[in-house]
């Protein structure tokens, strides 16, 4: 597990693939992902529509991040998912992952990236340039601004 041995990708991913790790994942949400949508049809939806930020370890998804970059007119890009195997955390992997996200966006001259984060994340996302922008009852909206 260590984190030299992770490969970086960003493409489209399968259904089945981003089913699959879904799955794996789904405890590690509360309440679990399978309780809040239906994994398949959400799979279908990310597929269909979302770049995907992948680390890899023995060619096995280890940790992914979704994100839409299809709101071209106020050039945000959205964040929709984003998670690591337990046995992955803390090492790095999400990091890169985000930094991967901000240079897609930088580089396809995005101005802003937004998420939802649940309150136990949020200094996560804040270490890495993200701010609260919006209070919700159980969530915060938050934004990384992009350099220009």
């Amino acid at each position: 597990m260590e984190t030299d041995l992770i490969e970086y990708s960003i493409e489209r991913m399968s259904v089945v693939c981003i089913e699959n790790f879904l799955k794996k994942v789904d405890y590690l949400f509360i309440p679990k992902l399978s309780q809040t949508l239906d994994i398949l049809k959400y799979a279908e939806k990310l597929s269909e529509n979302a770049i995907c930020f992948i680390a890899s370890a023995n060619d096995q998804p280890v940790a992914f991040l979704a994100a839409y970059f299809n709101d071209k007119s106020f050039k945000t890009g959205y964040i929709t998912m984003f998670a690591t195997i337990e046995s992955y955390q803390h090492k790095g992997i999400g990091t890169k992952l985000i930094e991967n996200t901000i240079a897609y966006a930088s580089e396809f001259k995005f101005q802003h990236i937004v998420l939802e984060s649940e309150l136990h994340q949020v200094p996560f996302y804040q270490k890495r340039g993200f701010e609260i922008i919006e209070k919700k009852p159980k969530s915060y909206m938050m934004k990384y601004q992009l350099k220009i």
